[in-house]
């Protein structure tokens, strides 16, 4: 439930989404403006925690679990069709 900031990273895709629940960066200006701007903004910060939290259910346990079983379901049925 916390807002995030970030350095740019491919690995970040989906996790932080900039200017909803945080902000990435690549440079250390860049970094301080973003958590300047949270730090005096609590509407800003605010919205950015609840979206943390939106964002963070498609990662939660269940919907990983779910994730998995969806691939084993589809690779057997396509295994059952193979043969």
């Amino acid at each position: 439930g916390l807002p995030l900031v970030c350095r740019r990273d491919d690995c970040l895709q989906g996790v932080l989404i900039d200017g909803e629940n945080g902000y990435s960066y690549e440079t250390p200006d860049q970094f301080n403006a973003s958590i300047k701007r949270l730090l005096e903004d609590n509407k800003l910060r605010s919205n950015a925690s609840v979206r943390s939290c939106e964002l963070a259910n498609k990662f939660d346990r269940t919907y990983f679990g779910s994730s998995v079983i969806s691939v084993y379901e589809k690779a057997l049925k396509k295994t059952k069709i193979d043969k």
